[in-house]
């Protein structure tokens, strides 16, 4: 029959780690403290972790090895989109070129009208 543990585990340790972007919070939840240091384009796939547990009356646990793959995630870009003009100029002139057309036409007709 296994001995059961209910001394409970009081605290979690980061033993050692390849990157120093993570830690081991009171509750053993590996949480990300540097998000800056996890640029996958620089080569940081994967990290390693070892973290050990203590228990109330000292004892430590042997060290758990965890791996943590770290995925490419397109970065977000606080740049505002340039503006550019467009090289086409007929689209851009013939919408006021219609507009002038289009006032110039009474004037032609009253002018005809007086020649007469």
């Amino acid at each position: 029959m296994p001995i059961e543990n209910t001394l409970g585990v009081v605290s979690y340790e980061l033993t050692s780690s390849s990157h120093s972007a993570f830690e081991v919070n009171e509750k053993g939840e590996i949480i990300v403290t540097e998000p800056t240091d996890l640029d996958y384009e620089l080569g940081n796939n994967t990290a390693t972790l070892m973290v050990v547990a203590t228990d109330s009356l000292g004892n430590t646990s042997a060290a758990a090895e965890i791996t943590i793959n770290i995925e490419d995630v397109p970065e977000k870009t606080t740049e505002q989109p340039i503006a550019t003009a467009s090289t086409d100029s007929s689209s851009e002139s013939s919408g006021a070129f219609a507009w002038l057309a289009l006032f110039a036409i009474p004037f032609a007709a009253l002018r005809r009208r007086k020649q007469k």
